[in-house]
């Protein structure tokens, strides 16, 4: 074994590139009991632990290396990334600021900064970073991707149009790109628009749940509900457990007057979602239409628990009180 810190930092960095991700991070806890202030030691020993998925161990790690760094940008910039990954975007901001106090000539930084702004609701200051990162590398079909879903959310669909395409010109093969299209139009009720751009999200990517959801939910809307049905059972094959799937099909099964199987489905939802209240309303509806009216008013009441201002969800109750008394 080696007899001083360089040696066991020579010896690590050779392990990681191995693989041996265990190894290495013990050769880099041996150099830093040699040479505690080693930064090179703390920095690679935080990408250990990062791919370890130890992420608090290794933001202290990083964190190590900026006590004895502090202006070490690409600690600040990892330290950054694994507090975006654990949801701490205002965290993640400062260390993505910190860095471009250092080097303002990053893009990937621009546009991490964007997307942790974005997380905070932040959205023209997103929108700013994106075009900051985009003024640096043009042909980021990320960037525009990011800033087209941030003009979507603004309700600037045009705009999002114009970006979502933008970003398909250099990646035809962005599936995800050509999905959030799709749902720019069917906002727009332009349906037949949105089941071609899902269509092409799946054409990239068969096996892309969403797509094939939002594609059955386009196609309810014009009145196409047999494709619909097999686009949810598409969706559904792929993800089991999407919740949504399971309550749209039930929605068009119940459209259809299949009403048996759209409870069925509607079951399935709860088992995946129990705190579903558009689910239990739509279940409570179904048997109120099967003259169900006992097991219906226990669906609103489920409801009304999870969400008392579900439109209509009290006048339907009071309906299947009125039924129930009647009969």
């Amino acid at each position: 074994f080696p007899i001083n810190y360089k040696g066991w930092y020579n010896r690590a960095n050779a392990l990681l590139k191995l693989g041996s991700i265990h190894e290495a991070l013990h050769s880099y806890e041996e150099t830093l009991k040699l040479r505690p202030d080693y930064t090179k030691a703390w920095y690679n020993r935080g990408i250990v632990l990062a791919q370890l998925k130890r992420f608090e161990d290794a933001i202290a790690s990083y964190d190590k290396a900026l006590e004895v760094r502090p202006h070490f940008s690409a600690a600040h910039y990892n330290r950054g990334n694994l507090l975006y990954k654990l949801g701490q975007y205002s965290e993640a901001l400062n260390s993505y600021e910190r860095v471009l106090e250092i080097r303002s000539d990053l893009y990937e930084v621009w546009y991490n900064q964007a997307n942790a702004l974005y997380k905070l609701g932040q959205y023209e200051q997103a929108i700013a970073g994106y075009d900051t990162a985009l003024g640096l590398k043009e042909d980021f079909a990320e960037a525009w991707y990011n800033r087209a879903n941030t003009l979507d959310v603004l309700c600037r669909y045009e705009d999002a149009i114009a970006n979502y395409r933008r970003a398909l010109e250099i990646d035809p093969n962005f599936s995800e790109a050509w999905q959030n299209l799709g749902e720019t139009y069917q906002k727009l009720g332009q349906y037949e628009d949105a089941i071609a751009h899902y269509d092409q999200a799946i054409s990239n990517k068969p096996d892309f749940p969403e797509a094939w959801r939002s594609r059955g939910i386009a196609l309810r809307k014009v009145s196409r509900h047999d494709d619909a049905i097999a686009s949810f059972d598409r969706a559904i094959e792929i993800d089991p457990n999407s919740t949504e799937s399971w309550f749209r099909r039930g929605q068009t099964l119940e459209h259809l007057g299949n009403c048996k199987a759209a409870i069925a489905s509607y079951d399935k939802a709860l088992s995946l979602n129990p705190r579903s209240d558009k689910t239990w309303y739509n279940r409570g509806l179904v048997l109120s239409r099967l003259g169900e009216h006992e097991d219906a008013i226990a669906c609103f009441d489920q409801a009304i628990a999870l969400n008392p201002n579900l439109p209509d969800v009290h006048s339907r109750r009071e309906a299947s009180m009125k039924a129930l008394e009647k009969n």
